[in-house]
């Protein structure tokens, strides 16, 4: 059985903070997307809900990555989906440039990204013959 991931593309940016004399981080979320395409928006609503998102709102943006990263892991459980890969699209575009076909595109996110395997998928194949096979 071949056991599905997620793909999450994000944008980092810095913006000078008013109050501050230090930049504020922002972590938007670009692109959400499985084996089969783009997820909608109704897809996500309950993770949303969770982090207090509105999910009509354009953008979802995060200040820091480790909300990112709770994010899309209770995104990968809700979901179901074995794992969750983060990219940044700065290491995407240094992947691209080495593309030449559709494995290496394939590629990009494990070789330049971050997974985040989700433990909660994998306890139904807990057996004693699954530690070895």
């Amino acid at each position: 059985m071949k056991k599905k991931s997620l793909y999450l593309l994000y944008h980092f940016s810095e913006a000078p903070s008013q109050d501050s004399e230090f930049a504020s981080a922002r972590y938007r979320v670009v692109y959400l997307f499985n084996e089969q395409g783009l997820l909608k928006s109704e897809q996500f609503k309950k993770v949303c809900d969770e982090f207090g998102i509105d999910k009509d709102k354009p953008n979802i943006d995060f200040p820091t990555k480790e909300e990112l990263t709770n994010f899309a892991e209770k995104l990968s459980e809700q979901q179901g989906s074995h794992s969750i890969f983060l990219l940044s699209v700065n290491d995407y575009n240094i992947g691209i440039e080495s593309c030449h076909d559709i494995l290496a595109f394939k590629e990009i996110f494990s070789r330049y990204g971050t997974e985040l395997d989700n433990s909660s998928s994998d306890k139904t194949d807990r057996g004693l013959f699954s530690k070895f096979f």
